[in-house]
């Protein structure tokens, strides 16, 4: 028995290890591609212009306040994932998935509307 947990725990740490290079690594991508996609449909939703010197600054302060405001979805999936064990992980991770895009949903909201009360 106690060689088994032996066993299983390189395997819940190599876990732990492998979920927090995979955040390391993604979270910023991930926000900065989804502030793209979602600027864009509210950007056509709303008959905003997409060619405007306005809109370029959008874009681009936007993408850099959504890779930092990402940082608090890395911190919850790292204190997440150092709590749970291989199989919770494998559920959990696609429930991850669709909190990461509502928040990067939420903050490219966020950011719209504040353009939104700047511009207008």
């Amino acid at each position: 028995m106690a060689e088994q947990n032996q066993k299983s725990k390189p395997s819940q740490e190599a876990l732990i290890q492998l979920l927090d290079e995979q955040a390391k690594t993604q979270h910023s991508k991930n926000a900065i591609f989804f502030f793209f996609v979602f600027g864009v449909i509210f950007f056509l939703v709303k008959g905003q212009s997409l060619f405007s010197l306005g809109t370029l600054l959008f874009f681009v302060v936007g993408m850099f306040l959504a890779s930092i405001l990402s940082i608090p979805g890395y911190l919850i999936k790292v204190f997440i994932s150092k709590k749970i064990n291989e199989r919770q992980a494998t559920i959990l991770s696609s429930f991850y998935w669709l909190f990461e895009i509502a928040y990067d949903f939420v903050v490219t909201y966020i950011l719209f509307t504040i353009y939104l009360r700047l511009v207008g």
